[in-house]
């Protein structure tokens, strides 16, 4: 099974969602970190709580935006356009 790495990325009308890839990158750079802390120290510490507030933050941010997109479906003949509505 090939995996389209882009499209986790992607909005439902194909461009790159600017909100995914901030929260990608954050959680990128966080568990990079977190991870380097870690090798360095040679022991597990607990991930900092302003880095778990971070990534909360954001993912509940990406929630929100996902449920206040409204959008409606009109259909004219053959064609189904979606509209978004604000």
């Amino acid at each position: 099974m090939k995996i389209n790495w882009i499209s986790i990325i992607e909005g439902k009308d194909g461009k790159l969602s600017a909100m995914r890839l901030g929260f990608l990158f954050a959680l990128f750079f966080v568990v990079l970190n977190w991870t380097y802390v870690n090798i360095s120290k040679k022991e597990i510490s607990p991930l900092p709580d302003n880095s778990v507030t971070l990534i909360i933050g954001l993912a509940g941010a990406k929630a929100v935006q996902r449920f206040g997109e409204k959008s409606t479906t009109a259909v004219t003949g053959s064609d189904t356009t979606t509209v978004k509505t604000t």
